[in-house]
């Protein structure tokens, strides 16, 4: 004998389910506006406490000091900079120093951006500062307000403010990187592409022609080189062209045109292996040197891998210096089996 279900009593179970269902819907609305309104209570309130922090960091910083507000900071910064430039890292001497450089900034954000041009006015004309104390002074203006302590930044990894030493310059390329990594690669693809080891030369873009044409015999290139590894690591999206077209420049010097080579064979640029070659058979100047050789070996290994085989055995054959063949024999042997 079989039993069929009640149409009345199924109704009313599928009714109780929806409303199980609304209820828990309901229930869960609730708990997640309460809690999105927690969060947000949460947040305000610890933003409160750390705007307190900083306002209380600005009040001790201004009794060890003689100034008031952004100069009592400036005090402490130009006191402490210096000191961490000669102190031995790693080392809990240096570490006290940087503590103290970095409740500095802290306390340079209770002031925000009134603190700015105070800041900005002390980079632009302290000519007589170390590199130390305007590299702390910079990331002050880029706590202070950070657009404009960019656009200060990038003044100043220019070389376009200022009488900038290249030591400083890279170190404002360097806050730009931590601070905005695809403004400092448009900033550094500019740097690379105007400026050699000898300055300024190439025609800048219309728009910095005439903040280079005041830096033009006032910036150095000293170090020029260095920007290149810096240029590799922000990520622009034009690194393999940009490296490629300093190769085929004659005003570049061979530091500069070995960091390209480096960092083309890191990014195993196969368009860059007839140049690297090239630059293998006739160095820049045309002055033979062992470690440059290698290192266009070690890139040429890495873009082609095993591919390069037949190539570096011919050049094994009429390599005469022995660092050099000993570099050939070694990537034979780890890319092509020894033989």
């Amino acid at each position: 004998m079989t039993s069929s279900e009640n149409p009345s009593s199924t109704g009313a179970i599928w009714l109780a389910s929806i409303a199980v269902l609304a209820a828990v819907a309901a229930s869960t609305w609730f708990l997640d506006s309460k809690a999105r309104a927690t969060d947000a209570a949460v947040r305000e309130l610890a933003a409160e406490t750390a705007q307190l922090r900083r306002t209380a960091e600005l009040i001790r910083l201004e009794g060890k000091s003689q100034g008031r507000g952004i100069g009592a900071i400036l005090e402490q910064i130009e006191f402490w900079a210096p000191q961490l430039a000669t102190a031995a890292t790693p080392h809990p001497a240096a570490q006290a120093i940087e503590r103290s450089l970095n409740e500095a900034l802290f306390a340079i954000e209770a002031l925000g951006r009134d603190a700015f041009a105070t800041i900005a006015a002390r980079l632009e004309n302290g000519q007589q500062l170390d590199d130390e104390t305007r590299r702390w002074l910079l990331r002050g203006a880029l706590r202070a307000d950070r657009p404009q302590g960019l656009r200060l930044a990038a003044g100043f990894a220019r070389g376009t403010i200022g009488v900038p030493s290249p030591n400083f310059r890279l170190s404002a390329a360097r806050e730009l990187l931590a601070n905005d990594k695809a403004f400092a690669g448009e900033v550094l693809r500019q740097i690379v592409d105007i400026e050699s080891a000898r300055g300024v030369t190439r025609q800048p873009p219309p728009e910095l022609a005439p903040d280079y044409e005041r830096a033009i015999g006032v910036t150095s290139g000293g170090q020029f080189h260095n920007f290149i590894a810096l240029f590799a690591s922000s990520g622009h999206p034009e690194i393999e062209l940009a490296l490629r077209q300093i190769l085929g420049r004659n005003e570049h010097d061979r530091l500069t045109i070995l960091e390209c080579v480096r960092e083309l064979g890191r990014l195993k640029s196969k368009a860059a292996a007839p140049q690297i070659r090239e630059l293998f058979d006739h160095p820049p100047g045309n002055e033979y040197n062992p470690m440059f050789q290698n290192d266009c070996l070690a890139a040429i290994a890495e873009i082609e891998g095993a591919e390069a085989c037949s190539w570096l055995k011919e050049k094994l054959q009429t390599e005469r210096t022995e660092m050099v063949a000993g570099r050939l024999q070694e990537l034979i042997k780890q890319l092509c089996g020894g033989g």
